[in-house]
């Protein structure tokens, strides 16, 4: 036979980890369940560093054409430890994959790309994004 144990928790990755199923729930709804490891796969992450090849490069033309890639909901300028480089955090919806696209995007644009990491969303990234006041639209 099978046993259901309810454990309550904010230690998501011990869930990630011992689950086979988990519930998110905020403000007294459920807004996520299932399995730990397909509620972390909904989103991740792509940190890109680019560079222009001479000179500069232009801030709103680099944000403008990340934020023209497939599947990308959200872009984040940071500071660059690399001089004359733009650093950026792409935040994907579901399982969107844009590192293809931006790669030929940089080619077509004539740009460096000096870094690119692909994170899958944890489940404790995708908690705070389900269970924010943004998310909700109203207080978590």
């Amino acid at each position: 036979k099978e046993k259901t144990v309810i454990l309550s928790t904010h230690v998501l990755p011990e869930v990630q980890h011992m689950c086979t199923r988990a519930v998110i729930i905020s403000d007294g709804k459920i807004v996520a369940d299932g399995p730990p490891d397909s509620l972390a796969a909904d989103g991740g992450r792509v940190d890109v560093v680019l560079a222009a090849r001479l000179g500069t490069l232009d801030v709103v033309m680099a944000r403008d054409l990340l934020k023209r890639l497939d599947g990308v909901s959200e872009v984040v300028q940071h500071p660059s430890v690399d001089k004359d480089a733009l650093a950026f955090t792409l935040t994907t919806r579901g399982k969107a994959d844009p590192r293809r696209a931006l790669f030929d995007a940089v080619v077509e644009q004539k740009l460096v790309l000096l870094a690119l990491e692909h994170r899958q969303m944890s489940l404790e990234e995708t908690f705070r994004k389900l269970t924010t006041t943004e998310a909700t639209g109203g207080v978590s």
